[in-house]
């Protein structure tokens, strides 16, 4: 049991290295000039690790480090409900998924959540990855109805910026696989 639990752990940890070394060599050739997103959100830019450096980027912001390091400075765009859970902006509700019902999109999705998304959100989506245990809080069971009942801009939105210990999927991820995951996401739903 000791050795299986040591497994999950160096798989969790190999497994962020590899996606946080991915996301540092996509940000190397990332144009930081796509700000339409955030322009129709109305919220302030957030950069991915390294996108504006490491002080305008979202690393040293909140996003990767969690916020005890440096706050983000301005409006806090992270609320949460009454019952503490991650709430997007309304303004998220109104974005539209043009990749909506594709199975194309879906499969790459599938692909991505895998690559990207199962250290800490589990190979099910039910938030219980190998990297779950020792996050706070704990990674969201994608299957629940709680996500499920979010529009598909909400759960766009939380991909792109994120919420400490989630990480903003802005700049490592194009647009069009941010719906993808979306669509998966729903998926995982049914």
């Amino acid at each position: 049991m000791k050795n299986i639990k040591k497994i999950y752990l160096i798989a969790a940890v190999l497994s962020l290295v590899v996606i946080f070394g991915f996301t540092l060599i996509q940000n190397q050739d990332y144009n930081m000039t796509n700000t339409a997103l955030q322009d129709s959100l109305n919220t302030p830019r957030r950069g991915g690790m390294m996108g504006n450096g490491m002080m305008g980027g979202g690393m040293m912001r909140g996003r990767m480090m969690g916020r005890g390091m440096m706050e983000q400075s301005g409006a806090n765009n992270n609320k949460t409900d009454k019952n503490g859970n991650w709430v997007a902006p309304a303004a998220a509700n109104r974005l539209t998924n043009p990749l909506k019902n594709i199975s194309k999109a879906s499969r790459k999705g599938q692909n991505i959540f895998n690559s990207q998304c199962f250290t800490c959100h589990g190979t099910d989506g039910k938030g219980d990855g190998p990297a779950a245990i020792s996050l706070h809080p704990k990674p969201a069971n994608l299957t629940s109805a709680r996500v499920q009942r979010q529009s598909d801009g909400a759960i766009f939105w939380k991909i792109t910026n994120g919420n400490s210990p989630m990480p903003s999927f802005e700049s490592g991820l194009s647009k069009n696989q941010r719906w993808e995951l979306v669509d998966y996401i729903r998926q995982l739903g049914k």
